[in-house]
C-alpha cells in the first residue's frame, strides 16, 4: 500500500491523504482516502475528479459524511485528482505503476 499526501500552496488547509492499492493479478487499481482540513476535520459532500493524463478520461465521485471517497478499476498511468468543495478546489497529481 502506498500512501500520499497532497497539500496546495494556494489552499494550505486542505490535506488530500489517498490509498493506492494495486492487485498483482490485474492491471487496474483502486484509489480511496478522505478529504480533510488542515485541523482533521472532514469535509463531506466534497466533489473528486480523477483524469488520466495520457487519455484525458474523466472519472467522477463525491466523498461521504465521513469525508471518504473511492475509485476502482484504475488502469496503470498518471493521474490528475481534483478535489472541489463549497467555492474552493485543489489540486494533486498521483501515478498508478502496475
Amino acid at each position: 500500500m502506498l500512501r500520499l499526501r497532497a497539500c496546495a500552496a494556494a489552499l494550505p488547509l486542505l490535506f488530500l491523504s489517498f490509498v493506492q492499492i494495486v492487485s498483482a493479478q490485474t492491471d487496474t487499481g483502486s484509489l480511496s482516502g478522505r478529504v480533510t482540513d488542515a485541523q482533521g476535520g472532514v469535509i463531506g459532500g466534497s466533489q473528486i475528479q480523477l483524469q488520466n493524463q495520457a487519455t484525458g478520461a474523466e472519472r467522477r465521485t463525491a466523498s461521504d459524511e465521513t469525508g471518504q471517497y473511492t475509485f476502482t478499476l484504475i488502469p496503470p498511468g498518471r493521474y490528475n485528482i481534483e478535489v472541489k468543495w463549497s467555492d474552493r478546489s485543489d489540486q494533486a497529481e498521483l501515478r498508478h505503476n502496475r
